[in-house]
């Protein structure tokens, strides 16, 4: 058995609390850089074993890949007053690489027994990522941006093949199991903000999983085999991007919240026996629960208002299964895909907006690779 158990819990916070700063040009208050890696892991397992000979022989090969990430990444301006001719800017930024490599392989000649493999690959990830301006007044700024980022780009790699070559069966079975639970918010509440320029405010979600998982047994003699993948992912995400507060801009206000997920799986599976019995199949289970929200309040003048929310899925598996046997051979695949998704973008009743020659657009938009586009847009001129 080869096993890689990575567990990591940590919080990164920049803040600026209980302050007074006057005549500054730039304010800046990052968590992490964005377009740098904040955590970046890579696994690698393998384990075999060979039988030769003898009348009877039990083999267990596995290879274990786990993952628990927990994040928790806070930018924040907090009950402060801040005078400054520049830029203000607060971000929080996650960004995770993952990459898992798992594989198992056996070999027999005896006459009887059974050879089982199992190649694992776990992740769980639970990010919170928050950047706020809250209970602040910001004055004879050139521009005001808010921006709390995650990016997930998950990659695995799972093989495992067995060959047995006189009596002895053979079981190799491979399960990949994602579970993400992310928090991604941006909010501007409370206090007041002048400035000259524009003032945004966006949350962005990310998440990439990409991988290839394969089983393969070959029973020659009066063997059997028996191959199989099972994967699961299982996303619950909370995006949102929130304004209510007394704005005045010179340029344009913007609340923007964002979801993107891309899966691309391949899993294959072969079995082969010359015995009486060989049997193949690949199960796949996709569950999203998304919520993507932009939400504006309070009193805003400004040349022009965005509130605009977004959540996009790329769902894709495909492969194949491949079962042969002397007398009886079975093959199959199974996806099922879950999506429970909520995409809301609004202005609050009693906000008083004052949109001095520029548009009001508030816009939901929810798509899907397999279900086509929805949009609601509405654009107060």
């Amino acid at each position: 058995i080869a096993g890689n158990i990575n567990i990591l819990d940590k919080s990164t916070t920049a803040e600026i609390t209980g302050a007074n700063l006057a005549g500054a040009s730039d304010v800046n208050v990052k968590a992490n850089n964005r377009g740098g890696k904040t955590d970046d892991i890579i696994s690698f397992g393998a384990a075999g074993s060979v039988i030769s000979g003898g009348s009877s022989s039990y083999t267990f090969d596995g290879a274990i890949g786990v993952d628990v990430i927990t994040n928790t990444i806070t930018a924040s301006i907090n009950n402060s007053t801040i005078d400054a001719a520049g830029d203000i800017n607060a971000a929080a930024y996650s960004q995770i690489r993952n990459s898992n490599i798992a594989g198992a392989a056996q070999f027999s000649s005896s006459t009887s027994g059974l050879g089982v493999g199992l190649g694992t690959v776990v992740n769980v990830i639970n990010n919170a990522v928050k950047a706020e301006i809250a209970e602040s007044t910001i004055s004879n700024s050139a521009s005001v941006s808010l921006n709390a980022d995650e990016i997930e780009v998950l990659k695995f790699l799972a093989v495992n093949m067995g060959l047995t070559t006189s009596g002895a069966s053979s079981a190799m079975a491979n399960a990949i199991v994602n579970v993400l639970n992310s928090d991604i918010y941006s909010y501007i509440t409370g206090g007041s903000i002048t400035s000259s320029g524009a003032v945004s405010n966006i949350s962005n979600y990310k998440n990439e999983i990409e991988g290839i998982t394969a089983v393969a047994g070959l029973a020659l003699g009066k063997g059997n085999t028996l191959g199989g993948n099972i994967i699961t992912n299982v996303y619950t995400n909370d995006t949102q991007s929130k304004i209510n507060s007394n704005i005045t801009a010179g340029g344009k206000v913007s609340a923007n919240a964002q979801s993107y997920e891309n899966l691309n799986i391949i899993p294959a599976a072969v079995a082969i026996s010359t015995g009486s019995f060989a049997a193949a199949a690949n199960v796949a289970a996709n569950v999203l629960v998304n919520s993507t929200l932009a939400e504006v309040g309070g009193n805003i003048t400004s040349n022009g208002l965005d509130v605009i929310a977004s959540d996009n899925s790329d769902m894709v598996s495909r492969g194949g299964t491949l079962a042969a046997s002397s007398k009886a051979g079975v093959g199959g695949s199974i996806a099922v895909d879950v999506l429970n998704k909520t995409v809301g973008a609004k202005i609050n009743d009693g906000t008083i907006v004052n949109s001095e020659n520029g548009a009001v657009t508030v816009s939901a938009t929810a798509q899907n690779a397999s279900g086509g586009k929805k949009t609601i847009t509405e654009t107060i001129l």
